[in-house]
């Protein structure tokens, strides 16, 4: 893989969840949850107060303890796969758009997934969530490939299970050949950024780009920050849900506006000899 370089004080793509689990002894202590919440039109939601958020683990209504409304220095991997035009492209828009939406503090990495983009983004994951600095952490896998998800990603499932980072991917519009009958099926994609909290995202025409990354970088400026202690506080290293629920509701006419809220489903709890997801 093509080598790696850090870009400082820029901001990018992408919403959501990060879930970091504090630990004394052998309980679980504190959970934090990084989210964001769009109207029906994929607007941001500002202005949210604390008592607009409902946080249920494992479907048991939890108290939120802490909340911030503030942004958060985030630090993201931009992983390049595909055709030497769509690499060639993405190095002139993306770099483009995080420059106009810097912020100090938040991190960029480029790097390029050489023939495999499932090694390539497992070499991304590790590499930030070895060297970043900030505790947000995203995964942006950009490519043109047909079928992208045709890969298992294995070793980036098995990597989320001790890291904290999100996983988003963005896909150009498929060429289709002639022996393609089909749409390329992204259920692979999918699955792997829904347990994150990312989203697969796909462009209508290559020249969509420069708008996709800018929806994005201004949904990544308007999230939220809520703590909580957890109900359960065994240290038993067990998958724990998380479902955060955002209730807008006019006192006047008592009507609900639809929210919806992109957060990652959950955790893993640690284990009494266990290094906590999110803190190495």
């Amino acid at each position: 893989m093509a080598a790696t370089r850090w870009i400082l004080g820029v901001s990018l793509l992408s919403t959501i969840c990060v879930a970091l689990a504090h630990q004394t002894g052998t309980n679980l202590v504190y959970v934090h949850a990084a989210v964001t919440t769009n109207d029906s039109f994929e607007r941001p939601i500002i202005g949210l107060s604390h008592g607009s958020f409902k946080v249920l683990e494992d479907n048991k209504e939890q108290r939120i303890e802490d909340f911030s409304a503030d942004a958060i220095p985030f630090s993201a991997a931009i992983v390049l796969d595909g055709s030497r035009a769509w690499k060639d492209l993405a190095r002139t828009v993306v770099p483009a758009v995080l420059v106009k939406n810097q912020r100090s503090g938040d991190e960029i990495l480029f790097s390029d997934s050489g023939d495999l983009p499932n090694e390539g983004l497992y070499q991304a994951a590790d590499k930030l969530t070895r060297e970043a600095h900030n505790p947000m952490r995203f995964v942006v896998l950009l490519t043109d490939r047909y079928d992208p998800a045709s890969y298992s990603y294995s070793k980036v499932r098995g990597l989320m299970k001790e890291k904290e980072f999100e996983v988003y991917v963005v896909t150009a519009p498929p060429v289709v050949q002639s022996n393609q009958v089909s749409k390329p099926d992204m259920t692979t994609l999918q699955e792997l950024t829904a347990l994150s909290g990312g989203k697969v995202l796909a462009l209508t025409a290559p020249n969509d780009l420069e708008r996709l990354s800018e929806k994005i970088a201004v949904d990544w400026k308007h999230r939220y920050r809520i703590g909580y202690k957890p109900q359960n506080s065994v240290a038993d290293g067990k998958w724990r849900n998380i479902r955060i629920v955002v209730d807008l509701r006019d006192p006047a006419t008592n009507k609900v506006t639809k929210t919806k809220v992109r957060a990652k489903r959950g955790y893993y709890a640690p284990t009494v000899a266990s290094v906590i997801p999110g803190t190495k």
